[in-house]
């Protein structure tokens, strides 16, 4: 995308909040996931089961905004859908044999990929405790996050010189 990229500045702008936000939730949801060792049903994933996938899927749709061209969301979207769609069946299926009924139970309470607001009664203040940087850190965020800024900064250079 960057080499075809025509950024101009207000898509640019939107774009760059659109993966700003994508990449918070991604800091969320790295913050708050305990993977294999028990169903996660605080913070996103009490309004959405892949809030990781979510908000990859906003930082793709900001790329394609900073790209400037219209072909980049029209080619990124089958990619995208492909790759990740693929990677949230198998993971569904390997979550419902590693916690049985209480991911069928999760599954059934809360959306796959678009979020909804946990029902009345949710533990939110729950939610609030149970983030952690550290497990931001051991789940491997930061290496995205650097990832999104460097291509962020590389797009917000083309906007500069290509002008």
């Amino acid at each position: 995308m960057l080499i075809w990229a025509r950024p101009r500045p207000v898509p640019f702008a939107c774009g760059a909040l659109l993966a700003l936000a994508g990449e918070a939730l991604r800091i969320w949801a790295a913050g708050t996931i305990h993977k294999s060792r028990r169903v996660t049903v605080t913070g996103p994933y009490a309004w959405v089961r892949h809030p990781l996938y979510v908000g990859s899927f906003l930082i793709m749709a900001g790329y394609a905004l900073m790209c400037g061209r219209w072909e980049a969301l029209v080619l990124g979207l089958p990619i995208f859908v492909l790759f990740h769609g693929a990677a949230v069946v198998v993971e569904e299926k390997m979550l419902l044999v590693l916690f049985g009924q209480d991911y069928a139970d999760y599954s059934r309470r809360v959306p796959r990929l678009i979020p909804r607001p946990p029902a009345p009664g949710a533990a939110l203040k729950a939610a609030s405790r149970s983030f952690s940087w550290r497990r931001v850190l051991y789940n491997r965020e930061p290496f995205n996050i650097f990832c999104v800024v460097v291509l962020s900064l590389l797009f917000g250079l083309r906007l500069i010189l290509h002008r």
